[in-house]
């Protein structure tokens, strides 16, 4: 995501709806948003987006549930099955609750109904799911570290040094805690050993 020149956020968006006449409400929307800038590619069927996020990075995705080529939450849980990285905002003609419910449980960002919104919740909707998005990339980057951590770590019971990985080459702990975690080591002395040195 980009910063437009007015300061605001830009959004780069990608429309997966069938209607010509829906996909024209949706960018004059946008298109009335001031606080930010949102950039919109429009395709017509789920296949045409599949190859649409190959090509191309989005900060958020659009998508209507009932396309030529696919149906209901299935095509919402297709999308997200290809792509968890991008979020998605699904944009509906069907007034639900509990499919809204059943969208989001599966990992849909939010469910808008086609003609229950204006301009501002639409753009908030897509630019708070796209700072969720990130939120989330970050939990997920901080669970895989907490995993490297996890498991044996092996050390040196001579020089303190600790294997890294459990097979790679052997560093000082202070290394292995920069490369795996946010930790900036310092150094001091602990009572004991303060108390130890104090005896010598």
């Amino acid at each position: 995501m980009q910063q437009p020149a007015n300061g605001g956020p830009r959004v780069k968006v990608l429309l997966v709806e069938d209607n010509p006449g829906d996909v024209e409400l949706v960018r004059a929307a946008l298109a009335d948003v001031s606080w930010a800038s949102f950039e919109m590619d429009a395709v017509e069927r789920f296949s045409d987006a599949l190859s649409a996020l190959a090509r191309t990075a989005y900060d958020a995705v659009l998508l209507d549930l009932s396309l030529p080529d696919s149906h209901g939450l299935e095509t919402f849980s297709r999308l997200h099955a290809h792509d968890r990285s991008v979020p998605v905002v699904v944009l509906s003609g069907l007034d639900d609750d509990g499919a809204a419910l059943n969208a989001v449980r599966l990992g849909a960002q939010d469910y808008l109904v086609k003609g229950r919104y204006d301009a501002e919740l639409l753009a908030r909707s897509l630019q708070y799911s796209v700072e969720r998005g990130k939120l989330m990339d970050q939990l997920a980057q901080a669970l895989a570290n907490l995993r490297s951590l996890s498991g044996r770590l092996p050390i040196c019971a001579w020089c303190r040094n600790v294997q890294d990985g459990g097979a790679g080459p052997w560093i000082s702990i202070e290394e292995y805690l920069s490369l795996h975690t946010k930790t900036v080591p310092s150094h001091g002395i602990c009572p004991d050993c303060r108390d130890k040195i104090g005896h010598v």
